[in-house]
């Protein structure tokens, strides 16, 4: 079995995509409100109904780097590092999407930029799909912190206006903000 992981990530997900995954996970973990983000939790890293966000630091901390799990044959990992392998692998829903267009004003100029698709059958995916067919669908960039991205990727953006999830102001009233400019959405991107 952890062979077989390991070749599914190799094959299912570009190391761009890994790298992000793995560090969207741990900026949950290490998040002062991973308990409303880290969501979903690995499953492996729930004991007697309590979820072990220790042992699962530990884990995410022994897991490869990209390098490593790309380039190296025959590593041996414990089984805490294959749950998180396993669960990074099952979770995932990024797709690299090559930047082409400079954007002006960036200070810096990203070199990845990620899509998000759900796999077939997923209820998300779903969800959208029926969305689409009765309205037009635009791309959008959306600012967030690190430890959120984790949650934003699995579950969607969710409308926390009002309630004490709300991180930033309503300038524009409630709701969920999308930025056409990746620049605007930056200026909420913090670590």
């Amino acid at each position: 079995m952890p062979h077989e992981i390991i070749a599914k990530i190799r094959s299912d997900m570009l190391k761009t995509e890994y790298d992000l995954e793995m560090n969207m996970l741990q900026g949950a973990l290490k998040s002062f409100k991973k308990t409303q983000v880290l969501l979903p939790f690995p499953k492996a890293f729930i004991k007697d109904g309590e979820k072990c966000y220790g042992e699962l630091q530990r884990a995410v901390d022994r897991a490869p780097s990209p390098s490593e799990l790309f380039g190296r044959e025959g590593v041996e990992y414990d089984e805490d590092v294959i749950e998180v392998l396993c669960f990074v692998h099952s979770q995932r829903c990024l797709k690299w999407v090559e930047n082409t267009v400079p954007e002006e004003g960036m200070a810096f100029q990203p070199q990845y930029t990620f899509s998000i698709s759900f796999p077939a059958g997923n209820a998300r995916r779903k969800e959208f799909e029926t969305i689409a067919e009765k309205y037009p669908t635009k791309g959008g960039y959306h600012g967030s912190s690190l430890g959120n991205w984790h949650s934003i990727t699995k579950n969607g953006l969710r409308n926390f206006s009002g309630t004490e999830k709300q991180a930033n102001g309503a300038l524009f009233g409630e709701g969920i903000y999308l930025s056409k400019k990746l620049r605007l959405a930056s200026d909420f991107s913090v670590a």
